[in-house]
């Protein structure tokens, strides 16, 4: 996927492999469009690298835990016509259970990580392509 570099693709791919089978990792990339209010923090991917679990607001107040096909987000456009990007500033800093804990009260992913509370790094180990 253009929206992923290689780094990331192999920790989605542990991430998601059997061994990890269970774990409560740190979402590894945040994807979104940015002509929407849609939000994608992923945290693994399937044997068949199309198939991501992560925590998905589309921004209708109902912010879910889930599996997003990457060939669909790959084609997906926004009301200006612009495709889902990876936010290159995002660095994981907790579970995706506390993004998720946070997200459904405030039925968002980000109000109450936002406002300088989320730490950001551009040197990221995971930065997007």
């Amino acid at each position: 996927m253009p929206f992923l570099s290689d780094t990331q693709l192999k920790i989605l791919q542990l991430n998601g492999s059997e061994a990890n089978h269970g774990k409560d990792d740190y979402p590894v990339v945040k994807l979104f469009l940015p002509d929407a209010t849609a939000i994608w923090l992923i945290s693994e991917l399937a044997a068949d690298n199309d198939t991501a679990f992560g925590l998905c607001d589309l921004g209708h107040d109902h912010p879910e835990l889930g599996y997003v096909k990457l060939s669909a987000l790959d084609s997906l456009r926004g009301p200006m016509g612009l495709g889902v990007e990876c936010d290159e500033m995002f660095d994981g800093n907790y579970p995706l259970s506390v993004y998720a804990q946070a997200a459904y009260p405030n039925k968002s992913v980000f109000p109450s990580f936002s406002g300088g509370n989320e730490k950001r790094f551009s040197a990221s180990p995971n930065s997007c392509p």
